[in-house]
């Protein structure tokens, strides 16, 4: 991958295969993967999101075919998210979820093919602000799974 010193590098995923990237550094609704010595391609945020929004947090598969990431509405009187997974490696995404209003989330991890680990924040509160959530990618079903201060997640290693 060129460098280019005058572009900051925000890159937030690396494939499981090691060849690409993914960054979101300065694009609103789109994500970028680049493809080490190659191309680029483009994921667009799904339809249903009116409104401009930026991508806080995005991660491969572990199959490394499809990205998961979580958007944050910008101009809008009450900060929403979403969380939604492409279609592939280029092109769209669907949405999955969408956040209550001064709700903020964050894709952490996949947990397996069809499970993602959310953390929630809620921006306006007093007493347990954050929550870790596992979202099923075929139904849809949110599930809180901790509630509290998220300090780390390390992903189980092949022994």
């Amino acid at each position: 991958m060129p460098f280019d010193p005058t572009r900051p590098a925000c890159i937030d995923d690396l494939a499981p295969d090691a060849l690409s990237v993914v960054e979101r550094c300065g694009t609103v609704k789109e994500l970028i993967i680049r493809y080490l010595g190659g191309p680029t391609t483009t994921i667009q945020a799904p339809p249903t999101i009116k409104g401009d929004a930026t991508i806080g947090s995005a991660r491969f598969s572990p199959d490394g075919r499809r990205v998961a990431f979580a958007l944050t509405s910008t101009g809008l009187p009450d900060t929403i998210s979403w969380v939604a997974v492409s279609d592939g490696l280029g092109g769209g995404a669907t949405q999955l979820l969408q956040s209550g209003p001064n709700e903020q989330y964050a894709v952490v991890a996949w947990l397996s093919r069809s499970d993602l680990l959310v953390q929630g924040r809620r921006l306006v509160c007093d007493t347990a602000c954050e929550s870790l959530y596992v979202l099923n990618l075929e139904t849809g079903n949110r599930v809180e799974f901790a509630l509290g201060a998220f300090v780390a997640f390390a992903a189980p290693t092949s022994d």
